[in-house]
């Protein structure tokens, strides 16, 4: 004999309808987990299923397999939203098939718009609520109290610490209460010794009135865990979800201080992971918060976080309102001065991209100047970077170089790895380009690269992925700069900067030139060209153009070669950068002497040798010896 004994509730009813002995077996159901009767019993534990084909499985099981197949994907939105749970899909499933006229894509907006999925959970005597009320109402008045408490939590999971916090409790106490609501099946196991409540439990758990306390305590400690772990990467991978979570509710709450708070602990890592629209979502709350709150010292701190963001999700004009807003904040508020000189670097960084590089100065110099009054170390370094980036321009390498190795020595002294891999990125850069000795420059970039992986920061390794890739191109060695491009590609995180895609199609359009695949190469240039004119950064428009020139020179198309090195010619005069004017006018003398104007090509050339020769730039030496054979 098979005795089914369905939906046991306590060991009382099921031990006097156990056989004694023989044959027979016995199948119980229930959602306990903790009934005596079952201790030597052989469990099969059934939750949500794990995999969406089983979902799916049991939607064409009732609503045919063509109609399934056909609604695949609102039918997963569907099990996403009960949780996979088979009881709801299975009530979801059967109204879906019998009720006139409902598609899956009709169900899934009538979810969407009621304020309960339970409501919709209901087919004649199978109701999903009824199901969890059976085990809720086995609870004590206080393990009720926890249950409604454990709604607050908006991640997957949570752990038991977070619990016991939000509970007022000890975590042994907690871990009981826990314990006591996992054997009625109204907790699930997490990972990694976490638990978590399935959403429509949460939805149960929510339905009950909860004291704001307990909400301001769950986001008091994801705020505080925030601030403990600013960078400590995989942790906050873990509790993201909850660390969101908790700034939601914070906005919805107006718990304005902890949104202050936790937006601008968290801003590190959102940059880290390249969540920009996550980052513009909160510190944009937050900042209206502060606003709120009266504070102007977190106002501005959270103005040039917000600009940092929106720097490298390409919204630079948004970005420069909020730099410009940040640093007249800090004028009103002396202890700010560290905040005001990140805000004027980054504000040079948007006029840099531009081709200002007279406003940039201004904006580096005042924020060297206040860096340096209050010892900001950090500020002083990527203030550095950007006076590098002028010199370089300028073709004074010389003063690159030194203002390069000095923010090396900062970085060092502050133990920032970023930092570090950046600076040393730029020196093996600056060292390259006046030829200097390769063994050095490969000893940078490939500390670099190490440095930029122990940190883990995606936008630092790319960084380090794109020169190297930009140096082993223009040293020749085109399969090793065409992993580098592919690596630096596998690592694109978020939004991709602008300025990093522009740099990685120009190279790519380098490295097929070199490798004669001209057509690819093209098509590269052309759409780091487009880009550049998309987003309004024309600092990289002559170099682009000079490499189209160099591929038109190649095919002997003379007319476009000499169109490609006269407009890059004219910008790089514009903007005031050196090297990609003396590259231009190289081209064009190149170009005049492929069409027998032999005394335009000396002019031209020479006038070139004369900007290589004072920067002291590595193709001086091409130049000097390509002058020579026209004699």
């Amino acid at each position: 004999v098979l005795i089914v004994l369905d939906n046991v509730e306590t060991s009382d009813q099921a031990e006097p309808l156990l056989p004694p002995s023989g044959v027979g077996a016995v199948l119980l159901t229930s959602r306990r987990h903790d009934l005596a009767v079952t201790r030597s019993a052989r469990r099969f534990q059934i939750g949500p299923f794990e995999q969406v084909e089983d979902s799916l499985a049991l939607f064409a099981g009732l609503l045919g397999v063509e109609p399934a197949r056909q609604e695949r994907e609102p039918l997963l939105e569907i099990a996403d939203q009960l949780g996979h749970l088979p009881l709801a899909l299975d009530i979801a499933a059967s109204r879906m098939a019998h009720e006139p006229s409902w598609s899956a894509a009709d169900f899934l907006a009538r979810l969407r718009r009621e304020e309960s999925c339970l409501a919709e959970l209901v087919y004649e005597n199978q109701n999903v609520r009824l199901s969890f009320n059976t085990s809720y109402q086995l609870l004590s008045a206080e393990q009720q109290q926890v249950f409604r408490a454990l709604g607050v939590f908006g991640g997957e999971d949570f752990s038991l610490e977070a619990a016991a916090y939000v509970v007022e409790l000890s975590t042994d106490r907690t871990a009981d209460f826990i314990r006591s609501l996992y054997g009625l099946s109204l907790v699930q196991l997490g990972h990694s010794g976490r638990y978590r409540l399935h959403p429509l439990l949460r939805e149960l758990a929510l339905a009950e009135t909860i004291q704001p306390v307990t909400w301001q305590r769950m986001v008091t400690f994801f705020v505080q865990y925030l601030e403990t772990h600013r960078e400590d990467y995989p942790a906050l991978d873990a509790e993201s979800p909850n660390l969101f979570a908790a700034l939601e509710t914070a906005f919805e709450r107006q718990l304005n201080a902890l949104l202050v708070r936790g937006a601008d602990a968290l801003a590190t890592y959102l940059d880290q992971r390249g969540l920009y629209s996550q980052a513009e979502r909160h510190l944009s709350r937050a900042i209206a918060a502060a606003q709120t709150l009266g504070d102007q010292a977190a106002q501005a701190s959270l103005l040039h976080r917000l600009g940092v963001a929106l720097i490298y999700d390409g919204k630079v004009e948004a970005a420069e309102q909020h730099l410009k807003a940040g640093l007249e904040l800090t004028r009103q508020t002396i202890s700010q001065q560290n905040v005001a000189a990140m805000c004027s670097a980054y504000l040079g960084l948007i006029v840099f991209l531009r081709g200002n590089y007279a406003q940039m100065e201004t904006y580096l110099w005042e924020a060297l100047v206040l860096a340096r009054e209050i010892n900001a170390d950090e500020a002083v370094c990527r203030t550095l970077e950007g006076l590098a980036g002028i010199a370089e321009r300028r073709g004074d390498y010389a003063t690159a170089e030194a203002y390069c190795r000095e923010a090396v020595d900062l970085a060092h002294r502050l133990e920032n790895r970023e930092l570090l891999s950046l600076r040393l990125t730029d020196l093996a850069h600056y060292l390259f380009e006046r030829g200097g000795d390769y063994s050095e420059v490969s000893a940078h970039i490939q500390n670099s690269r190490i440095l930029a992986l122990e940190s883990g920061h995606p936008r630092v390794i790319r960084a380090s992925l794109i020169t190297m890739s930009y140096i082993l191109c223009q040293h020749g060695d085109l399969l090793a700069a065409e992993a580098c491009l592919q690596e630096a590609d596998h690592c694109a995180y978020g939004n991709d900067y602008p300025a990093e895609q522009i740099r990685i199609l120009s190279i790519r359009g380098l490295v097929n030139d070199g490798r004669q695949r001209y057509t690819e190469a093209l098509d590269n240039l052309h759409e780091a060209l487009t880009l550049t004119q998309q987003v309004g950064i024309p600092v990289y428009i002559p170099s682009i153009q000079n490499a189209l020139g160099q591929i038109h020179l190649k095919q002997q198309t003379w007319a476009a070669a000499a169109e490609a090195f006269t407009t890059a010619l004219v910008i790089s005069r514009q903007l005031g950068i050196c090297t990609d004017m003396a590259q231009a006018l190289y081209g064009l003398a190149r170009v005049a002497a492929a069409q027998g104007d032999w005394a335009e090509a000396r002019r031209q050339g020479e006038e070139s040798l004369a900007i290589f020769e004072t920067a002291g730039h590595r193709t001086r030496a091409e130049v000097r010896a390509w002058l020579a054979e026209l004699d």
